[in-house]
């Protein structure tokens, strides 16, 4: 099932009672209770959280974690939406975990592919779509993501 909710109505499904969660304006996600929102978490209009149809916590952002206007985190293969008589012989139909760890930074329109991991402290340049991990405290930007520069540590 799909969900399109404003702010304050979305947050009840990720938000504990003393976690500080900023939802600006219409997100749109599936399986809820397949993903964990951290703390001081900043998700902008227009983002959509997908994490497939796995067991468990599919994608998993960590606390100070910024969520750019209309960034995507797909945890699930193409093929997993895929009626089941369609999907006979092939294995891309999995959910696979996306971490977007502490302090990252996703810009605008960038997608998070399943799998990834977004170290500490790092940046996804505007526009770039992360097919393999992006290591703590760089600046990944392109299609596919490349680790263009080194940040310092905050």
């Amino acid at each position: 099932m799909n969900y399109n909710m404003v702010g304050e109505k979305a947050k009840r499904y990720f938000n504990g009672s003393k976690k500080r969660l900023r939802i600006a304006g219409v997100i749109s996600f599936k399986n809820p209770r397949s993903v964990y929102i951290g703390d001081d978490v900043v998700i902008d209009s227009h983002c959509l959280l997908n994490p497939g149809g796995g067991r468990g916590k599919q994608i998993v952002i960590e606390n100070r974690a910024i969520l750019s206007w209309g960034s995507s985190l797909i945890a699930s293969d193409l093929e997993y939406e895929l009626p089941p008589e369609e999907r006979e012989g092939s294995v891309a139909h999995r959910a696979r975990p996306i971490l977007i760890e502490e302090g990252v930074w996703v810009g605008s329109g960038s997608i998070v592919l399943g799998g990834v991991t977004v170290g500490k402290g790092a940046a996804v340049g505007a526009g770039s779509v992360v097919t393999k991990d992006v290591p703590p405290h760089t600046l990944a930007c392109g299609n596919p993501a490349k680790v263009v520069k080194e940040l310092e540590r905050w």
